[in-house]
């Protein structure tokens, strides 16, 4: 080991099977040395592992998946210092429960995958400072420390990522919202708003149905019905009709079917039953 960090420039890690007394102990012994190499993870890269020394299989199950599941939502919310804090605590419980190397790497792919799933959904693979692909990442990963780092850095830079898209579609949700407030009565149209508000048509329908849990259209009728039976109560003066274009419906049909699907009843039914 110490002869090859004199000729390149690299760290040596030997795992080191049992003696043999015939060569067909051979094979078992090189995979002891390679189960011994696996605990790299635990003992750091440079150092000489005899599988004598390691504990004896099987080892215990990881009982700390609740933890995991809270990783996660914290890292899907935006939450970047509980994601952090919970990455310490899970390598905490790994090291106290001294986890085989393919449990640990186990749990490591389910976070990982797990984080790439947050990241597909919130459509952020590289942007905004979230990781591209954390799948691929992992395995460049060899020890405990090494895990931790990278793991808490990257739920850090997640959420990070979801807290800012988050707010960035609030902030045009909104923006959505208040050009169809301040135009209700005018002939508005998923073309007018994307073009006002200078986004796609597609993301505009998308925005606002992700934020308020509704599409533009039915936001927008309902608020013209609210917007009606206020009318047509406060202003007898004026005809079914009359309220129906005022509120911005381009022909009565429209009127009293949108009024009917809200209210339960015509605008005329409604009118004499409040009146």
């Amino acid at each position: 080991r110490d002869g090859i960090s004199e000729l390149w420039p690299f760290t040596l890690t030997i795992g080191i099977g049992g003696i043999c007394c015939s060569p067909a102990e051979l094979p078992a012994s090189c995979q002891k040395a390679r189960t011994a190499l696996s605990y790299k993870i635990y003992r750091g890269k440079g150092c000489m592992i005899d599988a004598d020394e390691l504990p004896n299989e099987p080892r215990q199950i990881y009982h700390g998946t609740e933890k995991a599941s809270l990783l996660i939502n914290s890292v899907r919310a935006g939450g970047e210092r509980l994601a952090v804090q919970l990455v310490h605590e899970i390598f905490q419980d790994v090291q106290s429960q001294q986890l085989s190397p393919k449990q640990v790497q186990s749990l490591m792919q389910y976070v990982a995958s797990c984080v790439g799933e947050v990241i597909r959904m919130a459509e952020l693979d590289g942007k905004d400072g979230a990781p591209a692909d954390p799948e691929k990442e992992l395995p460049q990963r060899r020890t405990l420390a090494e895990m931790e780092d990278w793991l808490a850095d990257t739920c850090r830079r997640t959420a990070a990522a979801v807290k800012g898209a988050s707010e960035r579609m609030r902030h045009n949700a909104e923006q959505i919202k208040t050009y169809i407030d301040r135009n209700l009565t005018k002939n508005i149209s998923l073309a007018s708003i994307s073009e006002h508000v200078n986004y796609s048509p597609t993301y505009v329908s998308k925005v606002f149905r992700q934020h308020y849990g509704t599409s533009y259209i039915d936001y927008l009728n309902s608020s013209r019905v609210k917007l009606s039976q206020e009318l047509l109560l406060s202003q007898p003066e004026l005809s079914v009709k009359e309220v129906g274009f005022k509120v911005g419906f381009n022909n009565l049909q429209s009127f009293f079917r949108v009024f009917k699907k809200h209210t339960g009843m015509t605008p005329l039914q409604y009118r004499e039953h409040e009146w």
